[in-house]
Protein backbone atom coordinates (compact mmCIF):
# COMPACT_ATOMS: atom_id res chain seq x y z
CA UNK A 1 0.00 0.00 0.00
CA UNK A 2 2.91 2.53 0.75
CA UNK A 3 4.77 1.35 -2.45
CA UNK A 4 0.99 2.26 -4.01
CA UNK A 5 0.26 5.65 -2.87
CA UNK A 6 4.25 6.83 -3.41
CA UNK A 7 3.62 5.57 -6.98
CA UNK A 8 0.01 7.11 -7.50
CA UNK A 9 1.18 10.73 -5.75
CA UNK A 10 3.87 11.05 -8.54
CA UNK A 11 2.26 9.73 -11.26
CA UNK A 12 -0.85 12.70 -11.11
CA UNK A 13 2.06 15.69 -10.07
CA UNK A 14 4.49 14.19 -12.25
CA UNK A 15 8.21 14.25 -12.01
CA UNK A 16 10.03 15.64 -15.27
CA UNK A 17 13.70 14.12 -14.54
CA UNK A 18 14.54 11.63 -17.34
CA UNK A 19 14.14 7.75 -16.41
CA UNK A 20 11.28 8.50 -13.29
CA UNK A 21 9.07 10.04 -15.84
CA UNK A 22 8.58 6.68 -17.47
CA UNK A 23 8.62 4.92 -14.38
CA UNK A 24 5.86 7.45 -12.72
CA UNK A 25 4.39 7.57 -16.08
CA UNK A 26 2.57 4.08 -15.24
CA UNK A 27 1.98 5.28 -11.14
CA UNK A 28 -1.80 4.42 -12.31
CA UNK A 29 -1.29 0.86 -11.43
CA UNK A 30 -0.90 1.69 -7.69
CA UNK A 31 -5.06 1.89 -8.01
CA UNK A 32 -5.01 -1.31 -9.24
CA UNK A 33 -2.65 -2.55 -6.16
CA UNK A 34 -5.36 -0.76 -4.19
CA UNK A 35 -7.99 -2.69 -5.39
CA UNK A 36 -6.04 -6.07 -5.32
CA UNK A 37 -5.11 -5.60 -1.88
CA UNK A 38 -8.16 -4.30 -0.73
CA UNK A 39 -9.71 -7.70 -2.24
CA UNK A 40 -7.67 -10.02 -0.45
CA UNK A 41 -7.61 -8.38 2.63
CA UNK A 42 -11.89 -7.94 2.44
CA UNK A 43 -11.97 -11.72 2.14
CA UNK A 44 -9.78 -12.62 4.68
CA UNK A 45 -12.04 -10.80 6.78
CA UNK A 46 -15.23 -12.11 5.71
CA UNK A 47 -13.90 -15.42 5.63
CA UNK A 48 -12.98 -15.28 9.64
CA UNK A 49 -16.36 -15.57 10.37
CA UNK A 50 -16.71 -11.54 10.26
CA UNK A 51 -20.13 -11.08 10.54
CA UNK A 52 -21.89 -8.12 7.64
CA UNK A 53 -22.55 -5.71 10.54
CA UNK A 54 -18.90 -5.44 12.34
CA UNK A 55 -17.55 -5.73 8.60
CA UNK A 56 -19.11 -3.09 7.46
CA UNK A 57 -19.51 -1.16 10.82
CA UNK A 58 -15.34 -1.12 11.14
CA UNK A 59 -14.84 -0.10 7.26
CA UNK A 60 -17.71 2.53 7.51
CA UNK A 61 -15.30 3.91 10.87
CA UNK A 62 -12.15 3.75 8.62
CA UNK A 63 -13.64 5.51 5.75
CA UNK A 64 -16.30 7.84 6.01
CA UNK A 65 -15.28 10.13 8.84
CA UNK A 66 -12.10 10.71 6.86
CA UNK A 67 -13.66 10.73 3.50
CA UNK A 68 -16.42 13.39 4.88
CA UNK A 69 -13.45 15.68 6.69
CA UNK A 70 -11.59 16.07 3.40
CA UNK A 71 -14.59 16.79 1.48
CA UNK A 72 -15.89 19.18 3.75
CA UNK A 73 -12.70 21.02 3.95
CA UNK A 74 -12.39 20.82 -0.09
CA UNK A 75 -15.39 22.33 -0.52
CA UNK A 76 -14.92 25.25 2.08
CA UNK A 77 -11.52 25.81 -0.05
CA UNK A 78 -12.21 24.96 -3.32
CA UNK A 79 -15.38 27.13 -3.64
CA UNK A 80 -13.97 29.88 -1.33
CA UNK A 81 -11.18 30.42 -4.38
CA UNK A 82 -13.17 29.38 -6.75
CA UNK A 83 -11.69 26.22 -8.14
CA UNK A 84 -13.28 24.25 -10.92
CA UNK A 85 -15.59 21.57 -10.14
CA UNK A 86 -16.57 22.25 -6.76
CA UNK A 87 -20.05 22.34 -5.35
CA UNK A 88 -21.71 25.73 -5.55
CA UNK A 89 -25.28 24.57 -5.02
CA UNK A 90 -27.31 22.16 -2.63
CA UNK A 91 -27.88 19.91 -5.38
CA UNK A 92 -23.80 19.76 -5.61
CA UNK A 93 -23.01 18.88 -2.20
CA UNK A 94 -25.48 16.15 -2.19
CA UNK A 95 -24.01 14.54 -5.32
CA UNK A 96 -19.95 15.71 -3.22
CA UNK A 97 -20.73 13.88 -0.17
CA UNK A 98 -22.72 10.81 -1.30
CA UNK A 99 -19.86 10.28 -4.19
CA UNK A 100 -22.99 10.03 -6.43
CA UNK A 101 -21.42 12.58 -9.00
CA UNK A 102 -18.99 10.10 -10.14
CA UNK A 103 -21.29 7.98 -10.97
CA UNK A 104 -24.02 10.67 -12.34
CA UNK A 105 -21.19 12.76 -13.66
CA UNK A 106 -22.14 15.46 -11.31
CA UNK A 107 -20.41 17.38 -9.03
CA UNK A 108 -17.80 15.11 -7.19
CA UNK A 109 -14.53 15.38 -5.21
CA UNK A 110 -12.78 11.98 -6.50
CA UNK A 111 -13.80 8.83 -7.76
CA UNK A 112 -11.88 6.04 -6.27
CA UNK A 113 -14.09 6.35 -2.69
CA UNK A 114 -17.05 6.01 -4.57
CA UNK A 115 -16.07 2.65 -6.39
CA UNK A 116 -15.12 1.37 -3.23
CA UNK A 117 -17.75 1.79 -1.46
CA UNK A 118 -19.95 0.08 -4.42
CA UNK A 119 -17.08 -2.66 -4.59
CA UNK A 120 -17.62 -2.91 -0.61
CA UNK A 121 -21.42 -4.44 -1.77
CA UNK A 122 -20.11 -7.13 -3.83
CA UNK A 123 -17.54 -8.14 -0.93
CA UNK A 124 -19.61 -10.97 1.24
CA UNK A 125 -20.81 -12.22 -2.42
CA UNK A 126 -17.69 -12.86 -3.41
CA UNK A 127 -15.85 -13.59 -0.13
CA UNK A 128 -18.65 -17.38 -0.83
CA UNK A 129 -17.59 -18.05 -4.05
CA UNK A 130 -15.33 -21.05 -4.84
CA UNK A 131 -11.99 -21.05 -6.31
CA UNK A 132 -13.27 -21.97 -9.46
CA UNK A 133 -16.51 -19.47 -9.59
CA UNK A 134 -14.38 -16.67 -9.33
CA UNK A 135 -11.83 -17.70 -11.84
CA UNK A 136 -15.12 -17.41 -14.09
CA UNK A 137 -16.48 -14.40 -12.51
CA UNK A 138 -13.11 -12.85 -13.56
CA UNK A 139 -12.85 -13.74 -16.86
CA UNK A 140 -16.62 -12.24 -17.23
CA UNK A 141 -15.25 -9.42 -15.58
CA UNK A 142 -12.75 -9.06 -18.26
CA UNK A 143 -14.89 -9.49 -20.92
CA UNK A 144 -17.38 -7.03 -20.05
CA UNK A 145 -15.13 -4.33 -19.17
CA UNK A 146 -13.21 -4.93 -22.60
CA UNK A 147 -16.71 -4.59 -24.30
CA UNK A 148 -17.67 -1.55 -22.73
CA UNK A 149 -13.95 0.29 -22.88
CA UNK A 150 -14.84 -0.34 -26.77
CA UNK A 151 -17.93 0.38 -27.38
CA UNK A 152 -19.81 3.53 -27.44
CA UNK A 153 -21.91 3.61 -24.74
CA UNK A 154 -21.88 7.59 -23.34
CA UNK A 155 -23.83 6.89 -20.01
CA UNK A 156 -20.69 4.51 -19.16
CA UNK A 157 -17.93 6.46 -20.66
CA UNK A 158 -17.36 8.61 -17.94
CA UNK A 159 -16.69 5.67 -15.31
CA UNK A 160 -14.72 3.33 -17.31
CA UNK A 161 -12.16 3.70 -14.11
CA UNK A 162 -13.95 1.83 -12.14
CA UNK A 163 -15.35 -1.03 -13.85
CA UNK A 164 -12.51 -1.94 -15.49
CA UNK A 165 -10.90 -2.64 -12.06
CA UNK A 166 -13.75 -5.13 -10.95
CA UNK A 167 -11.14 -7.79 -12.34
CA UNK A 168 -7.94 -6.91 -10.42
CA UNK A 169 -10.31 -6.55 -6.99
CA UNK A 170 -12.33 -9.81 -7.64
CA UNK A 171 -8.31 -11.34 -8.23
CA UNK A 172 -7.87 -10.36 -4.25
CA UNK A 173 -10.44 -12.58 -3.30
CA UNK A 174 -9.09 -15.55 -5.74
CA UNK A 175 -5.54 -15.55 -4.43
CA UNK A 176 -6.55 -15.71 -0.86
CA UNK A 177 -8.97 -18.60 -1.18
CA UNK A 178 -6.16 -19.85 -3.19
CA UNK A 179 -3.50 -19.28 -0.28
CA UNK A 180 -6.21 -20.39 1.94
CA UNK A 181 -6.16 -23.87 0.40
CA UNK A 182 -2.75 -24.07 0.71
CA UNK A 183 -1.97 -24.38 -3.20
CA UNK A 184 1.52 -23.92 -3.99
CA UNK A 185 2.23 -21.94 -6.97
CA UNK A 186 5.33 -22.33 -8.46
CA UNK A 187 7.04 -20.00 -10.57
CA UNK A 188 6.75 -22.46 -14.00
CA UNK A 189 2.94 -21.87 -13.38
CA UNK A 190 3.07 -18.12 -12.77
CA UNK A 191 5.53 -18.00 -16.05
CA UNK A 192 2.70 -18.18 -19.14
CA UNK A 193 0.27 -15.87 -17.61
CA UNK A 194 3.24 -13.49 -16.89
CA UNK A 195 4.36 -13.10 -20.27
CA UNK A 196 0.46 -12.99 -21.61
CA UNK A 197 -0.39 -10.37 -19.70
CA UNK A 198 2.59 -8.08 -20.20
CA UNK A 199 2.30 -8.58 -24.10
CA UNK A 200 -1.32 -8.10 -23.77
CA UNK A 201 -0.52 -5.02 -21.44
CA UNK A 202 1.85 -3.80 -23.98
CA UNK A 203 -0.85 -4.10 -26.70
CA UNK A 204 -3.45 -1.91 -24.18
CA UNK A 205 -0.50 0.60 -23.88
CA UNK A 206 0.03 1.15 -27.41
CA UNK A 207 -4.50 1.27 -28.59
CA UNK A 208 -4.13 3.73 -25.45
CA UNK A 209 -2.39 6.40 -28.45
CA UNK A 210 -5.78 6.02 -30.25
CA UNK A 211 -8.42 5.55 -27.66
CA UNK A 212 -7.59 6.17 -24.45
CA UNK A 213 -10.37 4.71 -21.97
CA UNK A 214 -10.10 1.04 -24.35
CA UNK A 215 -6.30 1.33 -24.15
CA UNK A 216 -6.48 1.57 -20.33
CA UNK A 217 -8.96 -0.80 -20.16
CA UNK A 218 -7.27 -3.64 -21.59
CA UNK A 219 -3.75 -2.49 -20.12
CA UNK A 220 -6.06 -3.10 -16.37
CA UNK A 221 -7.56 -6.20 -17.30
CA UNK A 222 -3.92 -7.59 -18.30
CA UNK A 223 -2.38 -6.91 -14.71
CA UNK A 224 -4.25 -9.75 -12.56
CA UNK A 225 -2.27 -12.02 -14.82
CA UNK A 226 1.18 -10.66 -13.90
CA UNK A 227 0.87 -8.21 -10.57
CA UNK A 228 1.90 -11.76 -7.92
CA UNK A 229 5.04 -12.33 -9.47
CA UNK A 230 5.45 -8.40 -9.47
CA UNK A 231 4.70 -7.66 -6.14
CA UNK A 232 6.07 -10.43 -5.07
CA UNK A 233 9.51 -9.56 -6.43
CA UNK A 234 9.17 -5.94 -5.43
CA UNK A 235 8.48 -7.13 -2.12
CA UNK A 236 11.33 -9.44 -1.78
CA UNK A 237 13.62 -6.05 -3.30
CA UNK A 238 11.96 -3.55 -0.46
CA UNK A 239 13.08 -6.63 1.82
CA UNK A 240 16.66 -5.90 1.59
CA UNK A 241 16.70 -2.58 2.55
CA UNK A 242 14.84 -1.95 6.29
CA UNK A 243 14.83 1.82 6.46
CA UNK A 244 12.66 1.98 2.58
CA UNK A 245 10.65 -1.06 4.55
CA UNK A 246 9.85 0.95 7.14
CA UNK A 247 9.25 3.97 5.74
CA UNK A 248 6.90 2.47 3.23
CA UNK A 249 5.09 0.43 5.91
CA UNK A 250 4.25 3.74 7.58
CA UNK A 251 3.04 5.58 4.60
CA UNK A 252 0.90 2.35 3.55
CA UNK A 253 -1.04 3.15 7.06
CA UNK A 254 -1.85 6.22 5.92
CA UNK A 255 -2.33 5.78 2.16
CA UNK A 256 -6.08 6.71 2.64
CA UNK A 257 -5.12 9.78 3.88
CA UNK A 258 -2.42 10.67 1.22
CA UNK A 259 -4.68 9.57 -1.55
CA UNK A 260 -7.69 12.24 -0.07
CA UNK A 261 -5.14 15.20 0.41
CA UNK A 262 -3.63 15.31 -3.05
CA UNK A 263 -6.38 13.11 -5.78
CA UNK A 264 -8.47 16.63 -6.84
CA UNK A 265 -6.03 18.03 -9.46
CA UNK A 266 -7.40 21.59 -9.27
CA UNK A 267 -6.49 22.19 -5.54
CA UNK A 268 -3.12 20.41 -6.38
CA UNK A 269 -2.37 23.04 -8.72
CA UNK A 270 -3.06 25.52 -6.73
CA UNK A 271 -1.23 24.34 -3.63
CA UNK A 272 1.82 23.36 -6.14
CA UNK A 273 1.39 27.11 -7.52
CA UNK A 274 1.86 28.59 -4.88
CA UNK A 275 4.67 26.62 -3.85
CA UNK A 276 8.43 28.07 -4.23
CA UNK A 277 7.71 29.92 -7.06
CA UNK A 278 10.31 29.67 -9.46
CA UNK A 279 12.13 27.16 -8.26
CA UNK A 280 12.61 23.58 -10.53
CA UNK A 281 8.89 21.56 -11.02
CA UNK A 282 10.34 18.51 -8.99
CA UNK A 283 11.52 20.29 -5.77
CA UNK A 284 8.03 21.73 -5.56
CA UNK A 285 6.61 18.49 -6.28
CA UNK A 286 8.96 16.72 -3.48
CA UNK A 287 7.57 19.47 -1.18
CA UNK A 288 4.17 18.88 -1.62
CA UNK A 289 4.75 15.60 -1.10
CA UNK A 290 6.27 15.94 2.30
CA UNK A 291 3.23 18.22 2.90
CA UNK A 292 0.88 15.75 2.35
CA UNK A 293 2.63 12.89 4.09
CA UNK A 294 2.36 15.28 7.15
CA UNK A 295 -0.72 16.14 6.74
CA UNK A 296 -2.02 12.80 6.27
CA UNK A 297 -0.27 11.65 9.33
CA UNK A 298 -1.85 14.53 11.65
CA UNK A 299 -5.50 13.66 10.31
CA UNK A 300 -5.02 9.78 10.44
CA UNK A 301 -4.30 10.11 14.42
CA UNK A 302 -7.12 12.84 14.88
CA UNK A 303 -9.62 10.50 13.18
CA UNK A 304 -8.06 7.94 15.17
CA UNK A 305 -8.86 9.52 18.45
CA UNK A 306 -11.98 10.80 17.35
CA UNK A 307 -13.68 7.90 16.50
CA UNK A 308 -11.11 5.27 18.87
CA UNK A 309 -10.04 3.27 16.28
CA UNK A 310 -7.31 0.63 17.49
CA UNK A 311 -6.90 -1.66 14.66
CA UNK A 312 -6.83 -0.23 11.00
CA UNK A 313 -9.45 -1.82 8.62
CA UNK A 314 -8.79 -3.38 5.41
Amino acid sequence: MGLAIFWIFFYHTGIEFPGLRELFALGWMGVDIFFFVSGYGLCASLTKHDSIKNFYGRRFKRIIPTWWLILATMAVIGTTASLKGFPTTWTDLFYWFTGLGWWTDNCYFEWYIPTLLAFYLLAPLLAKQTIQTLIIAIIAAIIAAITLGGGNCPALDHIYMSYSRIPIYIFGFLLYKVKAHHTNIKVNHWLPFCIIGLIWFAIGMYIKNFHIAFGLTIARTAIPLFIVPMLSITGWLIGKCRPIETILTFMGLISLEMYLLHINHEFSKAIESSILSGVHSDFIKIVWFALVLSGAWILHHTINWVTQIRKTPN
